[in-house]
């Protein structure tokens, strides 16, 4: 769903940044050994809509949530946002590792936002439950890449 809204913004005209948290985290985290920490922070805070995916799937390193928090921060009520998560935020305070840091997070985050819960199966899961054929081989099925 988060790609399908970011396809529509660059359709219209929107600059759109499609990253993975922890790509994120490890982007920001080399940029300061570089140098362009602030030039990749002032990116980030210019892009229209920002779609951070798989926030929680794996833990931030220590100083990954300080990184994160400033993000937020930058964005808060200023740029669009959307977070992808698997994790409730009663679980980011152990996630991350600061309860008050992940408290000032998702303060900001949830402030002036439409939280859509999506649940049930998982779409890989059911897709691939439904390559099987009832005798358990795989279904044979043509698949077209353009």
């Amino acid at each position: 769903m988060a790609n399908a809204i970011g396809l529509e913004a660059l359709k219209k005209g929107h600059n759109v940044m499609f990253i993975h948290a922890n790509a994120l985290i490890e982007q920001l985290h080399r940029s300061k050994a570089d140098g362009k920490y602030h030039s990749m922070l002032s990116k980030i805070s210019k892009v229209d809509l920002l779609i951070i995916d798989e926030v929680g799937f794996k833990k931030f390193p220590q100083n990954g949530i300080d990184d994160f928090f400033e993000i937020i921060r930058l964005r808060y009520e200023t740029g669009s946002i959307i977070l992808t998560t698997n994790r409730n935020f009663e679980d980011w305070g152990v996630l991350f590792g600061d309860t008050v840091m992940a408290s000032a997070i998702i303060d900001r985050i949830v402030h002036h936002s439409q939280i859509i819960k999506i649940t049930g199966e998982s779409y890989r899961i059911k897709g691939l439950q439904s390559s099987f054929t009832s005798s358990g081989n795989p279904a044979r099925k043509k698949t077209l890449i353009n």
